[in-house]
């Protein structure tokens, strides 16, 4: 589910799909479950919100397959980067 971040204080709750949830425990949903696993990820730029937030996606693999899982970021990275101006 994309959430971008919510503003510098405004941090206990945010809005997703209309409704009020918890940032901490809706982004940890997420992250947490793998990290208690000890399974590799990566997180990758995939642009902004309308706001210019950053917006980023997470890959994650089984462990052990750390190569497989940058061979894949390599993939969504150069999708994702198709029809973007280079960075000066």
């Amino acid at each position: 589910m994309p959430l971008p971040p919510p503003p510098l204080g405004d941090d206990d709750t945010t809005e997703l799909n209309g409704r009020q949830v918890p940032v901490f425990l809706t982004t940890i949903r997420n992250t947490g479950p793998g990290s208690t696993a000890g399974m590799p990820a990566i997180s990758l730029p995939a642009g902004t919100t309308p706001a210019g937030l950053p917006i980023g996606i997470s890959l994650e693999a089984l462990p052990g397959e750390d190569t497989a899982l940058l061979a894949s970021a390599r993939l969504v990275e150069a999708a994702l980067d198709r029809g973007r101006a280079p960075v000066s």
